[in-house]
């Protein structure tokens, strides 16, 4: 399910959200389940423009602490799937809110789009 987050909110310092916010969870029998400390981390593709390449990293948002995190997030290898985008492997823990930043390396701020939040939820009964 999605809980639109403000992808501004708590983000990371010289940084900005340039993908959708993809939001997974897990319901049983009509229950959002607390999916996290997975042995086997699940993989996530995001998308993002590749203009950012070799910049990219996957974060989550913690909800705890209202900030977007790379705690148990690893960013994965990332292949051009088109001349303008580029999907970068998350692998994860945990379900949450994920999305990728791009960060700048000369410290001023990048200017990100990754507003749109796209909400996946899995049941089983």
């Amino acid at each position: 399910s999605s809980q639109g987050s403000n992808t501004n909110q708590g983000k990371p310092g010289n940084a900005a959200s340039v993908s959708p916010v993809v939001s997974i969870s897990l319901a049983l029998d009509g229950q959002k389940q607390n999916v996290s400390g997975l042995t086997k981390p699940i993989s996530i593709g995001l998308s993002a423009n590749s203009s950012y390449a070799g910049s990219l990293s996957c974060y989550y948002f913690d909800e705890a602490t209202q900030f977007w995190s790379t705690s148990g997030v690893t960013t994965g290898n990332s292949a051009n799937t088109s001349s303008t985008s580029v999907t970068v492997s998350c692998e994860t823990t945990h379900l949450t809110q994920f999305s990728l930043f791009a960060s700048s390396s000369s410290g001023s701020t990048v200017s990100g789009s990754g507003n749109d939040v796209v909400g996946v939820a899995v049941g089983v009964a």
